[in-house]
């Protein structure tokens, strides 16, 4: 019974990654890329935040706490895979530019295909990690996914028009079902051996704030592009760290660190949404001034309730 949960919980998480990507992919056009890519300093800064401070914080943080390896790897695993789609959501919650938002996670999402598993094996020095299998995993459930949308979105708009709610719908059902049902029944031992570990507990409560913060610090003078940037800080790309852990650790406690940092990232970034939301409204207070809208098709892709 147990076997069959886990590899039921297993193929949800492939389908949640893979559907998302795919229907990220069909959400963005390449003048929009383009565009993202083209804003050199903000990008630049977010790059540096996503890639050198978080993985040099989390870095820091293992060394200074002690931690056990599979809390390291599973912290290690979320720092150097940046490019969360819930970023997606928690943006268009906080009124922030989403034609900006998708820009930033396709960039981010296809560097780590490249980043991730150049640098993970060096920062775990201790663990049998090789690169390859990582990248594997990473180009064919990460960034296939990823170009075939943006390709079928600049050859037949229409039908990815179309086939892009069904897929974010079947993203967040596949989502919600092994992320909060089947993943906590399997790994429930090992999530508490963590939970009551303390060291996964206290990583958490220092790495997310400085995650943050770092991300607003970088996001510059401009408060969407700060807001932006902290939400993306905020979160890695969880699903792209549960495919690795599944095929390359096997040990349930990285699995069970991956929740923890999952539940306690949400409980951190959903309520942070609301307060940005709240100081962009206080900010755009007349109608006419909030109608400026994301292109068409970037604002409701990622609306469909959970």
């Amino acid at each position: 019974m147990r076997m069959n949960l886990e590899i039921a919980s297993q193929v949800l998480v492939l389908i949640f990654v893979v559907s998302t990507l795919f229907s990220v992919g069909l959400l963005v056009s390449t003048r929009q890329v383009l565009a993202g890519v083209q804003q050199r300093r903000s990008l630049g800064m977010a790059l540096c935040a996503n890639f050198v401070v978080l993985p040099g914080a989390a870095l820091a943080l293992c060394w200074a706490l002690q931690l056990t390896p599979p809390i390291q790897a599973a912290v290690l695993l979320v720092a150097t895979a940046p490019g969360s789609p819930t970023l997606l959501r928690l943006n268009e919650f906080a009124r922030g530019d989403q034609a900006r938002a998708v820009g930033l996670l396709v960039v981010l999402t296809s560097l780590t295909v490249v980043y991730q598993p150049l640098v993970l094996p060096m920062l775990l020095p201790g663990l049998d990690v090789s690169p390859m299998p990582i990248a594997r995993a990473l180009v064919l459930t990460v960034l296939l996914p990823l170009v075939l949308g943006l390709v079928l979105k600049a050859r037949w708009p229409a039908l990815a028009g179309r086939l892009r709610p069904a897929l974010a719908r079947l993203g967040n059902i596949s989502a919600v079902v092994s992320c909060f049902i089947l993943l906590p029944i399997v790994y429930w031992d090992a999530l508490v051996d963590v939970v009551l570990d303390g060291g996964g507990v206290l990583v958490l409560l220092l790495y997310l704030p400085m995650a943050v913060g770092a991300g607003w610090w970088l996001g510059g003078p401009d408060a969407d592009k700060r807001r932006l940037l902290a939400l993306c800080c905020g979160q890695g790309s969880m699903g792209a760290a549960f495919v690795i852990a599944a095929g390359n650790f096997n040990d349930p406690h990285v699995i069970a660190m991956l929740l923890l940092i999952l539940y306690a990232s949400l409980a951190v970034l959903i309520p942070l949404a609301m307060i940005f939301r709240r100081r962009s409204e206080l900010a755009k207070p007349h109608p006419a001034r909030a109608t400026v809208q994301a292109p068409v098709g970037v604002h409701d892709a990622f609306s469909d309730p959970l």
